[in-house]
């Protein structure tokens, strides 16, 4: 196979599995404002930080666990909300970078799918913007794929 075509299945492959994989998500997403709720417990919380790309600043990534109990089972969750994270950098942290909102032994409502109570979030927000973002991101990947199968992008170097 030539690097032309070996590049544009790869892209294809790769933008086609961010286009599912988001694409999941954010149906999960929406069909949470539906979802029942329980009351929970945090067990645990800390804010992470780690060095940005050298401009001096700092990435943030709120970690939590917490506990709820559906049926008389008890379980456990880390999602605040969806589309919360990207490659570990917390969106909804990097707008309050030294703030955590959650204490050990807070109670929380947790949101939880009653046909599949280990999913669950403590926010049934859906950040449009979030998904969005990365749905142009895997289309523009596709395209390049294309473009490099049919030689309207040079992937030769």
């Amino acid at each position: 196979m030539t690097t032309p075509v070996v590049v544009g299945v790869f892209l294809i492959l790769i933008g086609a599995a961010l286009l599912i994989g988001v694409g999941a998500l954010y149906l999960m997403a929406r069909g949470s404002v539906t979802w029942s709720q329980t009351q929970g417990r945090i067990l645990s919380a800390s804010l992470a930080t780690s060095a940005h790309d050298g401009t001096g600043g700092r990435n943030y990534r709120t970690l939590v666990q917490y506990e709820y109990a559906v049926n008389g089972r008890t379980l456990q969750g880390t999602r605040i909300q969806f589309g919360d994270s990207l490659f570990g950098w917390n969106i909804a942290s990097s707008l309050r970078p030294a703030r955590l909102d959650f204490t050990l032994d807070q109670l929380v409502t947790v949101y939880y799918d009653p046909a599949h109570p280990e999913r669950c979030t403590l926010s049934r927000v859906v950040p449009q913007w979030w998904f969005q973002q990365l749905l142009v991101v895997a289309v523009i990947i596709v395209l390049f794929g294309i473009g490099a199968l049919t030689g309207r992008v040079d992937v030769r170097g």
